[in-house]
């Protein structure tokens, strides 16, 4: 939940959810397509505070074990030593933090600086607006940088590494290559410290088998990992060598750079094509609207497809959904169709009969695209082709009725967070990992709404995130987000008396 005073900078954080989904929706030079279809934050130097040229975007991520490439489920291994260098991923965790500038000559954004943590150890590289690598580090260790070796080619969201190399009998013409320029110095290390008689394929091929992990994990794989005598006689000492196990982990990083890069930027795709994103101010319902045979798997951020949704519902889909918002919202909604034409029609609880929602209050045509997309976003069948990771609506209170503003802050909860739900028929079928919902509201009764299901138990306090917006008093014209969680009574804690109070 984002709260705070107006133009305090809740709706800019809210929008960076569209502007990385519109960013990794499309092909463009840089990271970020600061202008799209979702979300318009002009050019990089306006975007960033005043005074301020480079913009520094951090990135988590959990659980990147590599279990996707070449159908297996555990580390990579390599039987042949001239096969491309690839070992497994074990991560549990990475941190990214993208440091993005903008070309004085070209007003065009890149990524100047790269840093990850991982396995226990930072990752930094240093890139130009021309699109080469200018420094590559692992932990305190430099490799050395041929430009005209690496090319940097612009991912989903980050940037991605592609080696180069010059052809033998044609030196103008070049290709890619899967081959790292220092892939073979894990191999190197361990065939450093085996007996000298043993060959460089022997090294290899133990080294194939360690796959890119924190130092301890190495540690109890090179304890169990079989290989010829001299290995055998040596594992344990060299197990319980930090040197040597600092070492290792920095060139399995190394080796395996353009994997981990490419790892990255997928998850990190896949997450922002997963952004949902509803306006503040949403379609005013209309009386007709033209069919058109589509299949929606997502309401339009002002909700003016809304009508196709509806209509695009199978007969037991249409069913689960009015039955969904009639336990949820006490609303009835049904398309009709009338030739050529679809009529949305509509019931609430002090309604004797359906009616047009184009006779009914402005509130039903504002709810309606949010309750929808809560409910595809929580439908597996309908949402599996494009999984939903966020929905963000904007000030989903706007002409409601607090009663009906207390509601909605039931349905998000319920969405958000279904293993809590009492009544199972609330639950959408085929629901499937839940979304992360991100609100950004001045509503206090969909907040207060939040406490009182954590009272009653139907949340946790760890469910709720209340981020608070407040203006930089020290420096003007920024501001300043803090969080304030619940307890479990529901009170807020570290939370600014009369917030919601106007001045007097």
């Amino acid at each position: 939940m984002l709260v705070g005073r107006n133009s305090v900078g809740k709706s800019t954080f809210a929008r960076l959810f569209p502007l990385l989904r519109q960013s990794a929706a499309e092909k463009k030079r840089g990271p970020i397509l600061w202008f799209g279809d979702l979300v318009d934050y002009g050019t990089l130097s306006q975007a960033v505070t005043h005074g301020e040229t480079d913009l520094e975007l951090i990135l988590e991520f959990d659980d990147l074990t590599d279990k996707h490439r070449r159908g297996g489920s555990g580390p990579l291994t390599i039987t042949e030593f001239d096969t491309p260098f690839h070992n497994g991923l074990h991560i549990e965790r990475a941190v990214v933090s993208m440091t993005m500038a903008e070309d004085a000559t070209s007003e065009s954004t890149y990524t100047k600086q790269l840093k990850i943590t991982v396995a226990g150890t930072t990752i930094c590289l240093r890139m130009n607006s021309s699109a080469q690598l200018e420094h590559f580090s692992v932990g305190d260790t430099p490799f050395s940088v041929e430009p005209n070796d690496t090319l940097i080619e612009q991912g989903r969201l980050l940037p991605r590494l592609i080696f180069i190399r010059h052809h033998s009998n044609e030196p103008n013409v070049l290709y890619r290559t899967r081959f790292s320029p220092w892939r073979s110095m894990a191999t190197d290390l361990i065939h450093s410290a085996l007996h000298r008689n043993t060959s460089k394929k022997t090294a290899a091929k133990i080294a194939s088998q360690i796959p890119v992990a924190d130092p301890d994990e190495i540690r109890q794989i090179i304890k169990r990992l079989d290989g010829p005598p001299t290995w055998n006689n040596t594992r344990e000492i060299l197990a319980r060598n930090d040197d040597f196990i600092g070492k290792l982990v920095c060139r399995l990083i190394a080796a395996n750079i353009e994997i981990l890069l490419e790892m990255l930027d997928d998850t990190a795709g896949r997450s922002a094509l997963g952004v949902r994103y509803l306006k503040p101010l949403r379609a005013t319902a209309e009386r007709y609207y033209r069919r058109a045979d589509l299949s929606v798997s997502e309401i339009d951020p002002d909700g003016h497809n809304l009508p196709m949704f509806l209509d695009s519902l199978s007969k037991n889909e249409l069913s689960r959904f009015r039955r969904w918002l009639n336990d949820n919202l006490n609303v009835d909604v049904e398309p009709n169709r009338e030739g050529a034409q679809v009529v949305i029609m509509a019931k609430t609880p002090n309604d004797s009969r359906q009616s047009n929602v184009a006779d009914m209050g402005f509130g039903i045509s504002q709810v309606l695209p949010i309750a929808a997309q809560l409910w595809l976003s929580s439908n597996r069948v309908r949402s599996r082709s494009s999984p939903t990771s966020f929905v963000v609506v904007e000030q989903p209170e706007l002409h409601l009725h607090p009663a009906f503003q207390a509601t909605l802050g039931s349905v998000i909860a319920a969405v958000a967070c279904p293993k809590n739900r009492d009544d199972a028929r609330n639950a959408p079928m085929h629901y499937t990992i839940p979304p992360r919902i991100v609100v950004e509201t001045h509503s206090p009764h969909l907040v207060n709404r939040l406490g009182h299901l954590i009272e009653e138990g139907h949340l946790k306090p760890d469910d709720v995130s209340i981020v608070l917006f407040e203006a930089n008093e020290s420096r003007v014209g920024t501001s300043t987000a803090r969080l304030s969680k619940f307890d479990e009574q529901g009170v807020l804690l570290d939370w600014p008396f009369g917030f919601f109070e106007p001045d007097i």
